[in-house]
């Protein structure tokens, strides 16, 4: 997700304007409108902000406004891999089963009842390969 997009979610969850999501951010409208004709993205401090409004992890809001910022594509792919390993990570800790396999859409499923990250893979993800994420 981009700035905007971050924008339009809150938009969309809130029922809101640009001029009410501004406030509840955090930020002038003028920064909003800087966003909306592609001059600015949101920083650091209003993307805890944007995390608590969508019911997301902070980390993942961060990695993808970070990742709008990147100068080239392979900055912007580091951080966009941070999502999918932290979310490796977290899923590892809540969701281990008998015979060691985690199946992805049952995680993808649980992920995104919490609104937290989207994991992409195969359909079963090994816990071994999970672990190694978290390296």
């Amino acid at each position: 997700m981009n700035s905007v997009q971050f924008l339009d979610a809150i938009r969309a969850k809130h029922d809101c304007s640009d001029y009410r999501a501004a406030i509840l951010i955090g930020v002038g409208r003028s920064q909003v409108s800087a966003i909306r004709n592609g001059k600015s993205g949101f920083g650091e401090v209003p993307a805890l902000r944007i995390a608590e409004l969508l019911d997301m992890q902070p980390q993942a809001v961060l990695a993808h406004l970070m990742a709008e910022k990147a100068p080239n594509d392979a900055v912007r792919n580091a951080w966009l891999q941070i999502v999918p390993k932290f979310a490796a990570c977290l899923v590892f800790l809540i969701a281990q089963t008998a015979d060691n396999t985690v199946y992805a859409t049952t995680l993808h499923n649980a992920l995104h009842s919490s609104k937290n990250f989207a994991l992409q893979g195969s359909p079963n993800v090994n816990i071994t390969r999970m672990l190694s994420y978290c390296k």
